[in-house]
């Protein structure tokens, strides 16, 4: 009996503990919930948001919803206008972050923070919040076009350069007076060394040339390699260990150690992709590294501003009215319809003319974007340059204008999203500020 009147007490508690949970405390929190609410709003139109964000606080740890946390960061957008808190106040910076991460799956809680770090003007923080977006596949109409809007923001950093050279591998050589200063992707000199002349080398070296001596210097400025020309003149950049130069009006190769190797050219390219063109008794080769022909004929090897010819294992060949495509190892890839092509860049978009118009085309030779630009240059690092009425400006791979057609002239993208532009005379460095 005693055990009976027992579960009976217990089984009794259990269901005056369950309706509790189930009606009465639900009741009570949806009352507290109510309560700051009203308080907070009230504040908020007494002109104080700094209580209405302390009420909804609290309300969040009754209960966290993405609609009351919507409701909480207008409350801080008040006190940001009132000069309560400063943008860079790291409540609110917590705040947006935790957001994000609890509501990691809805659109909603990226547009908060986008509209916020456009707002202080932190277009880096934009991008880094669209990339969480688009990492949970997060991403709404609505914050495509909010970060549309700012996506291709920059600005120009007023320097006075005098001249530069192609960026390669990361290396931008830049001249500065009477000095050649070596940038890296972004744009930060290496080091700054005076010499007579300075190329790339493609396997992450530095050639510097003094005189008839020659020093292959890693990113750091540190020496790697020296040797001497013995009266001949730097024809190009080293490249798989072999440097181009030239001697009373024929080019040659030579080693590291200065050792002629390969020699009695008309012309000699820089090695990419242990791939060089030479000119040879009339007749354009491409040879491997130790001289033999890979492929030959035709009119032309399209060569880049670096005297390379292979660039993203593709080789262009004139020939008749058009261009052949060719891999490294001399098969044809594809005919060009075009009347001038450009060598690949640091990228798979090439810029090719046709009926007077520039566009591109892929590593398979396919048309990507149709000729429409007056003139144009290879991809590299996303972007394109292209010039419409004698000045420059920058295209995405869709196609869409990233920078207005504005510049007298203009390099490559680095990696980092940076590129000298040719403005009154002087080289400028240009940055992309939402990255």
């Amino acid at each position: 009996m005693k055990n009976n009147s027992l579960i009976a007490i217990v089984l009794i508690a259990f269901l005056a503990m369950a309706w509790y949970r189930m009606v009465l405390l639900p009741a009570e929190t949806a009352s507290s919930v109510q309560d700051l609410k009203t308080e907070a709003r009230e504040n908020a139109q007494k002109g104080s948001p700094e209580l209405a964000v302390k009420f909804f606080k609290q309300l969040l740890n009754i209960k966290d919803t993405l609609e009351d946390r919507v409701e909480l960061l207008q409350y801080y957008k008040q006190c940001l206008e009132d000069g309560s808190i400063e943008f860079d106040d790291s409540d609110i910076q917590r705040f947006l972050s935790e957001t994000m991460n609890i509501y990691s799956e809805d659109a909603t809680s990226y547009e908060m923070a986008m509209n916020f770090w456009k707002a202080a003007g932190n277009l880096t923080k934009c991008a880094s919040i669209m990339n969480m977006a688009e990492a949970h596949e997060a991403v709404s109409e609505s914050l495509q076009a909010e970060f549309d809007e700012i996506k291709y923001s920059y600005r120009i950093i007023n320097s006075r350069y005098q001249d530069l050279l192609q960026y390669s591998e990361g290396i931008l050589p830049v001249l500065n007076g009477e000095e050649w200063v070596c940038f890296n992707d972004k744009m930060s000199p290496l080091f700054e060394m005076k010499f007579d002349q300075v190329t790339i080398c493609n396997d992450g070296y530095i050639g510097a040339r003094n005189g008839d001596t020659v020093k292959l210097l890693t990113s750091k400025g540190e020496v790697e390699k020296v040797f001497r020309l013995e009266g001949a003149q730097l024809a190009g950049a080293c490249g798989n260990e072999l440097v181009p130069v030239v001697k009373n009006g024929k080019y040659a190769y030579i080693d590291l150690s200065g050792s002629s190797v390969m020699e009695g050219y008309d012309y000699a390219g820089v090695y990419y992709n242990k791939r060089a063109a030479v000119l040879s008794e009339g007749t354009w080769k491409v040879i491997n590294t130790i001289g033999e022909t890979i492929m030959e004929g035709g009119s032309e090897v399209v060569l880049d501003e670096s005297g390379r010819c292979a660039m993203a294992e593709r080789i262009f060949l004139k020939q008749g009215s058009g261009y052949g495509m060719y891999d490294t190892a001399g098969k044809l890839v594809a005919e060009i319809d075009a009347e001038a092509v450009r060598c690949f860049g640091e990228d798979t978009l090439a810029a090719a003319c046709r009926n007077g118009k520039w566009g591109y085309v892929d590593t398979d030779g396919n048309w990507v974007l149709e000729p429409r630009y007056e003139d144009a240059r290879s991809f590299c690092n996303g972007y394109g340059a292209v010039c419409e009425q004698g000045l420059w400006g920058v295209i995405d791979r869709k196609g869409d204008l990233a920078i207005a057609c504005q510049f007298e002239n203009m390099s490559s993208f680095t990696k980092a999203g940076k590129c000298m532009i040719l403005q009154d005379g002087y080289w400028k460095i240009l940055e992309f500020t939402c990255r």
